[in-house]
């Protein structure tokens, strides 16, 4: 099959030839900072929030967070099956099927979204009220998760889309456009509450208004690129070989996390019984923790798409190479993070609430995290291996059982049964424990290889490629 005429424009971001230790690190310093961005929408709505409206509202937004990823976390999951087969299809050089993915995932990306922003709105107040939420967190917590489950199908869009971009090669432009809808949300964040004093609503409305923003931009890059991406009216619908394969890549690691997101709100409810205080500080521990593991996390994700596009190419022996330094970088950059974390925790929660209870309990929670970042990091990258040579169902497993096994369990008895708030982040030290030890026994076994869904289908590919350095 022929290359598209775009074909010189692609070339460079070819991850199946050449050094791989550059196109790693170039690669994933795009991805680090747009993760960056992508982190500061919730960071930001809690400051402002912490700072402004008040210690409850800061709980409110960090009981809200696990509901609104459960109503995401299963799309979310397809949208990662659609950036294993591009990157798949792309390193295979098989453009028609590529084509066909993308229509396919944009399409029901749309139809899912609107259907979760419903379902998210109609069953906010039932779930608010499993978790148990304070009678003074409450009303706030509804009315921020109505208004951010409307900008459901925003974020499934852009996400759908930069997935794509990024499976072949592509992480400048998911960036650019985070990066603006992240200015953008500030700006709005402060308008909204500051100047127009629309408390906990306003940076609700900030949030979904920026995610339209990044959804329609990345939707428009989309439509300038190589002709073998761009969607006309003819090119809307589904194909359902795609969708089985989709649901096969992506499916394991949707209902991953939704699973997850429902493990998360069992922690919740159990992080609500310990009162606002309690409440405030792990959100402002979890938007630390978060910004903390992002390079960890960038690298992963580079990772999926480099072990995505050398399987498709039947590279293997890149494929290890490049796990390899993969694991190299992780452990590097993941010890240096969990010492700086460790040592200025106290002075990174003070961002969020000046509270003593918030800040103590904050704390606390970052000096028992704070060390095991490394950890945190070799768990995102082993799964995103596995999940880019088409392996997604044992990452899936791994991940349910270190929460339900293991996490939950140890939750309960070392916070609830004891009255201390503190074993609930012993539980999260112990479940990643547990998952990074299962994936590294699957890497090592070997079993995860020959699980692709494409071979190169061009005669003689191999032979054309230049030489690697």
């Amino acid at each position: 099959m022929a290359e598209p005429a775009e074909g010189k424009n692609t070339a460079t971001r070819d991850m199946t030839r050449g050094e791989i230790l550059k196109p790693l690190l170039f690669f994933t310093l795009p991805m680090l900072l747009g993760n960056v961005f992508q982190q500061l929408y919730n960071t930001v709505d809690s400051i402002v929030v912490g700072r402004y409206v008040g210690g409850q509202a800061l709980a409110a937004v960090g009981t809200s967070f696990p509901i609104y990823f459960l109503m995401t976390g299963l799309f979310m999951g397809m949208a990662m099956g659609g950036s294993i087969m591009v990157s798949q299809y792309f390193g295979a050089k098989d453009y028609v099927r590529l084509k066909q993915t993308v229509r396919t995932a944009v399409t029901l990306t749309v139809v899912l979204g609107l259907a979760a922003a419903v379902l998210g709105t109609v069953a906010s107040k039932s779930i608010l009220h499993l978790l148990h939420t304070p009678d003074d967190v409450f009303a706030m917590a509804r009315q921020y998760l109505l208004i951010i489950c409307l900008g459901i199908p925003g974020n499934l869009l852009y996400n759908i889309i930069s997935g794509i971009l990024r499976g072949m090669g592509d992480s400048k432009w998911p960036l650019v456009f985070l990066m603006t809808a992240s200015v953008m949300n500030v700006i709005l964040d402060l308008l909204f509450v500051v100047a127009f004093g629309w408390s906990i609503a306003g940076v609700a409305w900030a949030t979904i208004l920026s995610q339209a923003c990044s959804a329609v931009l990345a939707f428009c890059r989309l439509q300038r690129g190589e002709s073998f991406v761009r969607l006309t009216r003819r090119d809307i619908g589904i194909d359902r070989d795609i969708v089985r394969q989709l649901a096969r890549l992506g499916l394991p690691s949707g209902l991953q996390d939704t699973a997850f997101s429902m493990g998360m709100m069992v922690i919740q409810s159990f992080t609500n019984s310990f009162g606002y205080s309690v409440m405030a500080a792990g959100n402002a521990a979890m938007k630390v923790d978060g910004f903390a593991v992002m390079p960890m996390f960038s690298i992963s994700s580079a990772a999926t798409t480099f072990v995505g596009q050398n399987t498709g190419a039947a590279k293997m022996d890149r494929v290890k190479k490049g796990i390899r330094t993969a694991i190299g970088l992780i452990v590097g950059i993941g010890g240096t993070l969990s010492a700086l974390v460790f040592i200025f925790g106290p002075s990174l929660i003070r961002l969020f609430s000046d509270d003593p209870l918030v800040l103590t309990a904050g704390t606390n929670a970052l000096r028992i995290l704070g060390p095991f970042y490394w950890l945190m990091g070799l768990n995102f990258l082993l799964g995103g291996i596995l999940r880019g040579a088409g392996d997604a169902v044992v990452p899936a497993i791994t991940s349910l059982t270190s929460m339900v096994i293991v996490r939950i369990p140890l939750a309960y008895w070392l916070a609830i049964r004891t009255g201390d708030y503190r074993g609930l982040y012993l539980a999260m030290v112990a479940g990643n424990t547990v998952g990074a030890t299962a994936l590294l026994l699957r890497l090592l076994s070997g079993k995860w290889k020959g699980k692709a869904i494409v071979r190169p289908r061009v005669p003689g590919l191999e032979e054309m490629a230049p030489a690697e350095a």
